[in-house]
């Protein structure tokens, strides 16, 4: 039909993806003032003996700074395969047909909600390394992912009063 739009589960598999990986930097990038101070606070209260080492906490910040984006693509990637072997499953067992696309697409993204929740807030910040993978991944990835699990559920919601995902 002209003026609709149509995808095939597997499109949608790579555009969630994609929208995932904008999310991460763009989130990364709008708060990284905030974690840099959040960052350089928690290392001067954290008692661990490492951070005491001349430049710790400066050099894991360069190596995370140098090195988000191939972090942040990693997570896509990973996050890419499970979906893909999800839908293989899903698609072989039938499952796909009953349920829809949108409760299998959330799946990742809510593992991913928790793994950035257990970083952000169960923890212990105890060296720089560890406050650097937290202030400046962590946050990033439970922000990004609750944002896509609330946009899989709004696409559930959606398929469910009528509209379509192909």
């Amino acid at each position: 039909m002209a003026g609709q739009l149509s995808y095939n589960g597997i499109g949608i598999l790579f555009i969630a993806v994609i929208i995932f990986f904008a999310l991460l930097f763009l989130i990364s990038s709008l708060g990284s003032d905030k974690a840099l101070q959040q960052y350089e606070d928690a290392n001067t209260e954290s008692a661990a003996i490492s951070n005491f080492m001349s430049g710790s906490a400066e050099k894991t910040k360069e190596v995370i700074f140098k090195y988000k984006v191939m972090i942040f693509a990693g997570i896509a990637a990973i996050t890419l395969f499970t979906l893909l072997v999800l839908f293989g499953i899903a698609k072989a067992t039938g499952l796909l047909s009953k349920i829809g696309l949108p409760p299998f697409l959330s799946i990742p993204f809510f593992f991913w909600l928790l793994f950035g929740i257990n970083m952000v807030f169960v923890e212990k910040r105890n060296t720089a390394i560890i406050n650097g993978v937290i202030f400046f991944i962590g946050y990033p990835l439970m922000y990004s992912s609750a944002l896509m699990v609330l946009g899989c559920i709004g696409l559930f919601m959606w398929s469910r009063k009528g509209g379509s995902l192909g």
